[in-house]
């Protein structure tokens, strides 16, 4: 176990017992819990009529999401079935990408809140909105964007140790990182392509491409331990690690959304990004926001 590990479980368990001391203790036992907090579309939509809602996104393989789905199951316990108010729910992303992709769900965990009868969530708490001092790509910065030299709207621009320095400088660059030995890599081959083509009017951004094999010294630079990994090059120091999935409206709605800055992101800085793609740290953050709407818990 590294340091690094042993760091995080000990800061997870601090978080914890700081959250439930913000949650008022119930008067009586809690009898086992029976209600399972598996949701489906479905369930979602029966709860909204009747309840407030808070509602975890996940992916079935993202640890960060089992963790934060073990506290929302005590949490749901603590606070007993009796609830009028509010109903606590996990929704499998796996299970139901379309609905998740409705509900602007573009990476694992995401935490929404919805009020009763009203399917547009009120808060999202994920990472990027509580980052000090973030730097998003600004509307006015993307007007001074110069074009990159021989990267061409509507095609993927091929990166090297030679050229990427020269092409990134002045211009907003998404780069996927692959191997041509990668299974993965080649299943999103097409998507990549396909990304490019849709993207081709925005000027401002150009999609590109680096093999690790031709360019080790490069992706060693910006820690690629595993292919394929999608980050985001801005102007200055505004690099971000791209965690929605492999499906291209989820790619496209990113690089709109950064473009937009508009906040709703699945990026996290390259200079404090986890091994683990699901980034545990955003669970901690997730712990603090419950805290904040405490209030809603036993009303």
């Amino acid at each position: 176990m590294t340091r690094e590990t042993k760091m995080f479980q000990l800061s997870l368990l601090m978080a914890v017992f700081i959250f439930i001391s913000l949650i008022e203790t119930p008067t009586s036992e809690v009898e086992d819990l029976r209600q399972s907090i598996d949701w489906s579309s479905d369930d979602f939509e029966t709860n909204l009529k009747k309840k407030n809602l808070i509602v975890e996104f996940y992916g079935m393989r993202c640890q960060s999401c089992n963790s934060l789905y073990s506290i929302l199951w005590k949490l749901m316990g603590s606070q007993g079935v009796a609830s009028t108010s509010l109903a606590i729910g996990a929704i499998n992303c796996s299970t139901y990408e379309p609905f998740c992709i409705s509900n602007n769900v573009t990476t694992y965990p995401t935490l929404l809140y919805f009020e009763r009868n009203d399917g547009v969530p009120k808060k999202a708490y994920n990472m990027s909105a509580f980052m000090p001092g973030k730097s998003l790509v600004k509307k006015e910065v993307e007007q001074q964007n110069d074009k990159s030299e021989g990267c061409k709207l509507g095609e993927v621009f091929t990166l090297t140790n030679v050229n990427f320095a020269s092409s990134t400088k002045n211009r907003n660059f998404f780069v996927k990182f692959f191997q041509p030995s990668c299974v993965f890599c080649l299943a999103i081959k097409q998507v990549w392509i396909d990304l490019a083509i849709e993207l081709k009017q925005e000027t401002a951004v150009c999609i590109g491409e680096i093999d690790c094999s031709d360019s080790k010294d490069l992706c060693k630079k910006y820690q690629i331990t595993a292919v394929p990994k999608i980050i985001w090059f801005g102007p200055g120091d505004d690099i971000r690690v791209y965690n929605g999935g492999g499906n291209l409206r989820l790619m496209k709605r990113f690089v709109l959304d950064m473009l937009d800055d508009n906040g709703s992101l699945a990026a996290q800085r390259i200079s404090t990004a986890a091994s683990n793609p699901c980034h545990p740290k955003r669970v901690l953050v997730l712990i603090s926001m419950l805290g904040l709407i405490k209030n809603y818990l036993f009303i």
